[in-house]
């Protein structure tokens, strides 16, 4: 049995008698069919139409790519626009698509960006994401006092990256 010339013609149908439905006659429409925005016909998902009771439409009946197979936003997007133009929610400490930390916040400076990139010079790691500067890197980060590119004690920045006073060589004063 072909499976997919079954749905085709199942979807084929389920759209006929919603278009019968709105004639008020329980044909298959004619003269006297409506199709405006406000019947019940006029609202399908996957027609890239945010109507009814839709909170989204992008014009699939895909799961997992912010709008669900039933015109739902999904968990961890938002979605503007008709079609609607989905994408990860930054902020909301879940790690969804291209987003390389979510900490759950769009404060800036704290390692994750308000755009949920990485910020240079911090590791972020979990979900949602728990960010820290990287000791050792050359780039000094946050808490950092230091960061003379290595994690060696007695050299003038210690090896979590802290002034250790008069030890410093005087090429890193």
């Amino acid at each position: 049995m072909d499976w997919a010339a079954v749905v085709i013609a199942a979807t084929a149908l389920l759209a006929c008698e919603r278009e019968g439905a709105s004639d008020g006659d329980g044909g298959g429409g004619g003269s006297g069919s409506s199709t405006s925005g406000s019947s019940a016909a006029s609202t399908m998902c996957g027609d890239r139409l945010v109507r009814g009771a839709e909170a989204c439409d992008d014009g699939n009946v895909r799961n997992e790519d912010g709008c669900n197979a039933v015109c739902v936003l999904e968990a961890g997007y938002e979605c503007n626009g008709e079609p609607s133009a989905c994408g990860p929610l930054c902020g909301d400490g879940l790690l969804i698509g291209n987003e390389g930390c979510d900490d759950g916040n769009t404060v800036d400076g704290d390692g994750c960006s308000p755009d949920c990139d990485v910020d240079h010079g911090y590791q972020c790691t979990g979900e949602p994401s728990a960010c820290a500067p990287i000791c050792g890197d050359s780039i000094e980060a946050g808490p950092e006092e230091c960061d003379d590119g290595n994690t060696t004690d007695g050299d003038g920045c210690s090896s979590t990256c802290h002034d250790e006073g008069d030890r410093r060589p005087a090429s890193h004063r």
